[in-house]
């Protein structure tokens, strides 16, 4: 099923919104990421945190739209950000998201694979960590109610699935919230003139096996 995507009271007729029903999210337990899960987009959201696990994902205009910018501005390089907002039974509702700071690397380097890596492995670096829990004290303290809800990466014709993503993914839902989830947009898709923003968890079996060490990249 489609539909509009509504961004700041804007109709983005080509964008396309995929809802998922729950018999659809755990048909295929044998992938390690959940199936997307279906967006609301909303010109604002407060609540308060819940125990469940979110069946659907709520964003505020301002998080696409910072989105949006950061990834293109950092194309074709990663980029990498937090998302920050609230559980609201069952939905989670992201109200804003922040860049993770830029590594500064030497002009030869711009174009290796570690330069690649090191924004992609951005979200569960101990700096980050520490910079993530300062900017959500900030926004407490000017009366915003926000917790950490998950990151957010660029992605490039649906070439996102990598170590980097599933190690990122695992420290957030380990460390810092079962409920927060990964939100991948796709610049090269996007450019077609379709809006490509989708949601994304390890599902739980997923989680158990990495931790066992079950799992590895190797084919």
């Amino acid at each position: 099923m489609t539909a509009n995507l509504r961004v700041g009271g804007i109709v983005l007729p080509s964008a396309r919104v995929k809802i998922i029903s729950q018999e659809e999210l755990h048909q295929d337990n044998e992938n390690p990421l959940e199936s997307p899960l279906p967006f609301i987009v909303r010109p604002s959201a407060m609540s308060t945190l819940e125990d469940q696990p979110p069946q659907a994902v709520q964003l505020e205009a301002l998080t696409v739209m910072k989105t949006i910018k950061h990834c293109a501005a950092r194309h074709p390089a990663t980029a990498t950000g937090f998302l920050v907002g609230m559980d609201n039974n069952g939905t989670l509702e992201v109200t804003n998201c922040f860049p993770f700071p830029i590594v500064d690397v030497p002009a030869e380097a711009q174009f290796e694979q570690q330069h690649f890596n090191s924004a992609a492995a951005a979200p569960r670096a101990k700096a980050n960590a520490a910079y993530q829990a300062e900017m959500i004290r900030m926004q407490k303290e000017v009366g915003v109610d926000a917790n950490n809800v998950g990151w957010y990466t660029s992605a490039n014709l649906g070439d996102f699935v990598n170590s980097n993503f599933i190690e990122n993914q695992y420290y957030y839902q380990k460390e810092l919230n079962e409920r927060t989830i990964a939100l991948v947009h796709d610049i090269s898709r996007s450019s077609q003139g379709a809006l490509s923003m989708r949601a994304f968890r390890l599902s739980p079996q997923f989680m158990t096996a990495y931790k066992e060490n079950k799992f590895t990249t190797e084919a």
